[in-house]
């Protein structure tokens, strides 16, 4: 135990390197091109083009980002390597089912596929530790995770010399855990506040009142999304992203609930059943964030009924990085739309059928429909620069930005402003001509509300 102590004061020591406070951001260039490509959407979502795949999408790219970087050129193909190993480690093979059997290994065609996965991993790891190494030192970007472990290795202040096999095996385990359970996590949470609509508003009403006039989510701005995390907890006591966790090995002959539990037997728990048991929850099938407001569970190991990451020395280590990824993703789609399902669709309508894996994911893509809402934001340019957003259901103009020298007519305003769902209030227009410094009766005129015919031209 003093030897661990010791290595974990040792990495301690070279910096709070990647899963700190404030570290989060540089890995987030994704959810702004997810954003625009929400924006861009016309008409009710097709197949294929629902929020699953932009969520893993994005969840992916996090990943990378934070793990290998924006500098390894061949990261979407990497990406496509890994998302197949996946699936290869989630699907069922003879062997799995006759592990003793040669004729089973002989017939199979999983552990070839295994084999040359692993092989293209590797190669792809080669490259990109071969690129870093190459790169470094003319490159100031922001320090990723396989940055640090060369660095560490480099310095070799450890007790235990860390080798370049060691780096690309933690790199990639890290990769494939994280991002399909990010993505798992998103993809539940918009399902349950999509069927819990007095929930999801609440939520709504905290993010966009603690992140008002901000033109984005950033993480310095999350301090006060206590509802916010209520709803991702309870989102992950019952739809924990990997329902059985890992495998265990018992390491000496136990007695468990009047069962022999012989030394070297492999051990799942299933932490999906245990986190739905009324023994141990009040209306355990309901979606009740609440629930957690007191604070006497969480999910840091020490409270067996409730171990989405697991618990001991071998719970998740990328625990603080995925919940940061999650949190940030979720901000931005709660503050930036409000959502619905295709085609008028009542929330009981929502199937929410499960497709069993390694994780637990909806069986049919999640389609929603995004709703562009009006966000004031404070200027972000020059003096008497006007932005401000702009659009509804049918997302055409998403931004108006006016030059210095440029001036705001109500025709202009009009134009701008059409395309909300419902008229602005007295409270919208306050808000925009405080922002905006333009004439309250011209913003007026321009929203379709009672006030002087015309509407003087006036300077932005």
């Amino acid at each position: 135990m003093a030897e661990i102590q010791q290595e974990k004061e040792a990495i301690a020591k070279k910096g709070n390197f990647l899963w700190g406070k404030g570290k989060m951001d540089g890995f987030h260039a994704s959810p702004l091109k997810i954003r625009k490509r929400l924006w861009e959407r016309r008409g009710p979502p097709r197949e294929n083009q629902g929020e699953s795949n932009r969520l893993s999408a994005y969840a992916a790219d996090s990943s990378v980002r934070a793990i290998i970087g924006s500098r390894f050129k061949d990261r979407d193909t990497f990406l496509m390597i890994l998302q197949r190993g996946i699936k290869l480690f989630a699907g069922m093979s003879l062997p799995d089912l006759y592990p003793s059997s040669r004729l089973a290994m002989l017939v199979s065609r999983v552990p070839g596929q295994m084999k040359r996965y692993r092989e293209e991993r590797d190669a792809f790891m080669d490259a990109a530790v071969r690129e870093h190494q190459e790169n470094r030192a003319a490159d100031d970007d922001k320090e990723g995770l396989l940055d640090v472990l060369l660095r560490i290795q480099r310095e070799g202040q450890l007790q235990f010399p860390m080798s370049i096999d060691n780096i690309k095996s933690a790199v990639g385990d890290l990769f494939a855990g994280g991002s399909d359970t990010s993505a798992t996590t998103l993809e539940w949470t918009m399902a349950e506040l999509v069927k819990n609509p007095k929930v999801m508003g609440k939520a709504q009403d905290e993010v966009r009142r603690a992140l008002a006039g901000q033109p984005k989510v950033t993480e310095d701005s999350l301090g006060g999304l206590n509802y916010m995390r209520l709803v991702i907890k309870e989102v992950l006591r019952l739809h924990p992203p990997a329902p059985l966790l890992l495998p265990r090995e018992c390491m000496n002959d136990c007695r468990v609930l009047g069962f022999d539990v012989p030394k070297g037997t492999m051990v799942l728990v299933n932490a999906w059943a245990i986190s739905r048991d009324p023994a141990h929850w009040d209306a355990a099938e309901e979606f009740i964030p609440e629930r957690f407001e007191r604070g006497e569970v969480d999910f840091k190991g020490a409270d067996m009924e409730y171990t989405p990451f697991g618990a001991g020395r071998r719970m998740c280590p990328g625990m603080s990085f995925g919940l940061a990824n999650a949190e940030l993703a979720l901000a931005g789609l709660l503050y930036h739309f409000d959502w619905e399902l295709p085609g008028g669709a009542e929330a009981e309508e929502l199937d929410v059928t499960q497709k069993m894996g390694v994780t637990v994911r909806l069986r049919r893509d999640l389609l929603l429909v995004p709703v562009q809402k009006l966000i004031f934001c404070k200027p972000q340019y020059p003096k008497n620069h006007v932005f401000f957003g702009v659009s509804g259901k049918e997302v055409g103009t998403c931004w108006g930005l006016l030059g210095p020298k440029e001036k705001m007519t109500a025709k202009v305003a009009e134009a701008l402003i059409r395309r909300f769902d419902e008229p602005l209030t007295d409270e919208d227009i306050a808000i925009i001509a405080k922002l905006t410094r333009l004439d309250p009766d011209a913003l007026r005129v321009a929203g379709g509300m009672a006030g002087p015919e015309g509407g003087e031209e006036t300077a932005a």
